[in-house]
């Protein structure tokens, strides 16, 4: 089954990693159709799935609040025009890559 297969048929949109180590391997195991397996899927394993995806994000969303409060104590101590663009990469690079 292709990865535009299962989400069209379970409106799920899983990372590539989830995909090709956990999704399709087991569609590959089993003896149902793409339509049996996606919908035996969707019932087993969805929430589960959303919980990792929400985490994450929300991990994202601390961490990106993070670097906005740390650009903008640096910030405030120049009068000076700021290249904020930069200066968030610049962040990233010194608090580790998304």
């Amino acid at each position: 089954m292709l990865y535009s297969e299962f989400v069209e048929r379970t409106g799920f949109y899983p990372t590539d990693a989830e995909f090709d180590n956990e999704i399709h391997p087991a569609y590959m195991e089993s003896d149902l159709s793409k339509d049996d397996f996606c919908a035996k899927w969707k019932r087993q394993n969805i929430k589960e799935y959303s919980k990792r995806h929400r985490d994450a994000i929300w991990s994202l969303e601390e961490r990106n609040k993070r670097l906005t409060s740390l650009i903008k104590g640096l910030t405030s101590h120049t009068d000076r025009p700021v290249d904020f663009d930069y200066l968030y990469k610049k962040l990233i690079e010194i608090n580790g890559k998304y």
